[in-house]
């Protein structure tokens, strides 16, 4: 096998994430509209379009400009989902599930919350 090959078939880790059902439908309705393409591309496009606005508007360097008081984590509402939460299982391999655990952790989110994030801004747009 050819290591172009090799690299094409690294082995996939299912990540389960909790989303609101709303969201998940429009994942889904993207994947359809996109080429019948798994809900996994689409998230890892929303990764790749979104990962450092997301990281703009709810890391530490928003929280920096406190007149030299050192960083506060930021006090977040739960999100509450009105119209219910679902299950969304993602295949990614174990080096993209590191990256977007490491910037969950880098943002004090878990990975669900994260996820969300992405897809919202890559499906719903820019939320303020």
């Amino acid at each position: 096998m050819s290591p172009p090959e090799r690299l094409s078939k690294k082995r996939k880790v299912r990540v389960l994430v909790s989303i609101a059902a709303e969201l998940h439908l429009q994942l889904k309705a993207a994947a359809e509209e996109r080429g019948d393409l798994p809900q996994t591309e689409v998230f890892l496009d929303a990764f790749a379009h979104h990962h450092q606005a997301v990281r703009e508007k709810y890391g530490d360097s928003a929280l920096t400009n406190r007149d030299g008081l050192p960083p506060r984590p930021r006090s977040r509402p739960r999100r509450r989902h009105t119209g219910g939460v679902s299950a969304c299982t993602l295949f990614v391999t174990e080096e993209e599930r590191e990256v977007v655990d490491a910037l969950a952790a880098e943002l004090a989110m878990n990975r669900s919350e994260l996820v969300s994030h992405l897809l919202e801004a890559e499906l719903v747009g820019p939320s303020s």
